[in-house]
């Protein structure tokens, strides 16, 4: 390509482009840091060995699509020319100096241009890409001119490693873009243009790039909105790194919010503010306060190598000061709760501070943090107790508990053992139920204590749904038995079944020890055997006990028992099979024994057909 750059283009383009890292408001014709700072970080062009993205799919159908007019600009002559005539219906005429040219039929002269204004125009050679015009005259084309100027001032940014405004005017297929550059198609691949921190590409909508690649055989160039947006932050971070100062305020935009930092956009630059130095409440509760896109004015701490730290709580006065004037350990203060946490109630004071209730502290009979859901609500308004003000942890430790009379003296005298008693339940867990007076004093019941019938937890007895909360009782009420009193958590512990006699004792008045019942086999276990003989009444038959001339029992079957021996406080019950058969076996040999001599001879003979004498003596004999 001869005779293409346009003496006045580059320069013009490069003073432009100059100023675009960074937001071109800290340039003065005088600062050379930012010229320096951005050839430094663009460096020099790759060699041709380095030919990033240049043979992807990609660029080969961008090559194949754009290739006939990059191919043009070969044979292409820029000249300044003068229009000499704009008649409808016929192509416009130029003065090239040594002739006249007309213009391309497949282009339109603007209709801001008249005659006589100066226009920069490509002149093409004799070639297969020159349109048939039935005219010697030269054609001249006003779009391969501003490609050709385009391509100037590419070559001259590319050469000194500056960026460039383009508009993306295409995307292809989801695989990258066509960037427009003064005119000239350029090559922008998908990984090369998105970047997190800043906002995607758009149709029509002007763009900042680095050259990544430029091949002058055939006029490719490859683009890349990453790597500027990369140099970009770099630039302005260390623009303005080296032009703040330790105390100087600025004006900022919360960026993002992390678990330990947030990250404070300043004029483009983001700074870290860690949760210390974002407010005088915990870190957790700083972080906490702040919202993506909020404006906040910050002071500077520490603007050294690549770390730049500001502090938002050194704008603000102590408040710690202020509230060890306004509260004092052991006065009383208003507090609205605020949440229930794992083992503190978190409470917000009237003055702004946020306070802690740990769960030791939050009332005589709360035995476990997960009951404080029983005694605090959020948005609540209650009264505490100041314990503490601790400066370093940014904690003011409170007490409800201090407020409250020790409920033990009173749960004594009203509440003595074997007292019946209305109680609502409250919150029941697999092992226990916590439970409620009318006089608002806690106590439990257990799982052993809730039915002489067999065993129930407190969530199958007080009807709570499996995987309901432990509080989802409803009002259920029933009537307890005070059993004790445990003085060291101040909480009563009632029994439901023991208002009601012991059924096992009443049945058990009804059997005697030595007599011979039958019963219906319930369970075989390692032990024994398992025998209900009567309703709700079962004992146990001990593997000695069975009888050894008998078939082991099944589930289900009715065998004869001796009862043994009975404890009515442990609900126990000795049964023996064995101890039946034998003195099933002597109330069978009695009539024999009992008869007269003359009558024994013929009973002898009825019994050895009954084969109960060979049972007798094989006994004797063992």
């Amino acid at each position: 390509m001869t005779n293409r750059t346009d003496p006045h283009a580059p320069e013009t383009a490069m003073r432009r482009d100059r100023i675009l890292f960074g937001d071109g408001r800290a340039l003065e014709p005088d600062d050379e840091s930012l010229d320096s700072i951005s050839r430094r970080l663009a460096g020099q062009p790759p060699e041709g060995s380095d030919r990033p993205h240049a043979d992807s799919p990609f660029i080969q159908k961008f090559l194949r699509r754009f290739a006939p007019e990059l191919r043009s600009m070969a044979g292409a002559k820029l000249i300044e020319a003068e229009v000499v005539e704009c008649v409808h219906g016929r192509p416009p005429l130029f003065d090239l100096s040594s002739g006249q040219g007309v213009l391309d039929p497949r282009e339109h002269l603007p209709t801001d241009i008249q005659p006589g204004a100066r226009v920069w125009v490509a002149v093409l050679e004799a070639d297969t890409n020159r349109p048939a015009t039935g005219d010697s005259r030269p054609v001249c084309s006003l779009h391969l001119a501003q490609g050709c100027r385009g391509l100037s001032v590419i070559e001259s940014i590319w050469s000194g490693g500056l960026p460039l405004e383009g508009t993306p005017v295409e995307r292809m297929e989801g695989e990258g873009w066509v960037v427009d550059v003064h005119g000239f198609k350029t090559a922008l691949p998908e990984e090369e243009s998105e970047n997190p921190a800043a906002e995607p590409v758009r149709l029509n909508h002007p763009i900042r790039c680095l050259i990544l690649h430029y091949n002058p055989a055939n006029f490719c160039v490859i683009l890349s909105r990453k790597k500027y947006l990369e140099k970009d932050r770099q630039i302005r971070r260390r623009l303005a790194m080296s032009r703040v100062r330790p105390g100087e305020i600025l004006e900022g935009r919360v960026q993002s919010v992390g678990p330990a930092y947030a990250w404070i956009d300043i004029e483009g630059v983001s700074t870290e503010l860690s949760g210390d130095d974002a407010g005088f409440a915990s870190p957790k509760e700083n972080l906490a306060a702040l919202q993506v896109g909020q404006k906040l004015s910050v002071m500077v701490l520490e603007s050294s190598g690549d770390r730049l730290a500001v502090g938002r709580k050194q704008l603000q006065p102590d408040p710690w000061v202020f509230i060890k004037k306004s509260i004092q350990p052991g006065s009383k203060v208003e507090v609205v709760v605020r949440s229930l946490q794992a083992d503190h109630v978190k409470v917000d004071l009237k003055e702004g501070f946020v306070g802690e209730i740990p769960w030791r502290e939050a009332g005589w009979q709360i035995e476990d943090p997960s009951e404080l859901e029983l005694y605090f609500r959020p948005r609540d308004t209650i009264e505490a107790v100041c314990l503490s003000i601790q400066r370093e942890t940014s904690k003011i430790l409170l007490s409800t508990k201090a407020l409250q009379t020790d409920p033990l003296p009173d749960i004594q005298r009203k509440y003595p053992v074997g007292a019946h008693v209305e109680v609502r339940a409250v919150s029941c867990q697999d092992a226990r139920a916590k439970v409620q007076t009318d006089d608002g004093y806690y106590g439990f019941i257990l799982a052993e204590d809730l039915s002489w019938s067999g065993p129930v937890t407190p969530r199958q007895f007080f009807g709570v749904p499996p995987g309901a909360p432990a509080r989802a009782v409803g009002a259920k009420r029933v009537k307890a038995e005070v059993l004790s009193v445990d003085p060291g958590a101040r909480l009563i512990r009632f029994g439901v079944k023991q208002v009601k006699p012991d059924p096992f004792i009443l049945l058990s008045r009804e059997i005697e020890v030595g007599r011979i019942y039958e019963g219906r086999v319930v369970k075989v276990i390692a032990v024994g055997t398992l025998v209900e003989i009567r309703k709700g009444l079962v004992g146990l038959v001990r593997k000695p006990d069975h009888a050894e001339t008998e078939p082991a029992p099944a589930e289900g079957q009715t065998i004869r028992v001796m009862v043994l021996n009975i404890q009515p406080d442990q609900h126990r019950i000795a049964l023996s099979r064995k101890a039946a058969v034998e003195q099933q076996e002597r109330l069978e040999m009695q009539p024999y024994l009992t008869a007269p001599q003359e009558d024994r001879k013929v009973r002898m003979k009825d019994m050895l057909q009954a084969d109960i004498l060979k049972k007798f003596f094989e006994k004797r004999e063992q």
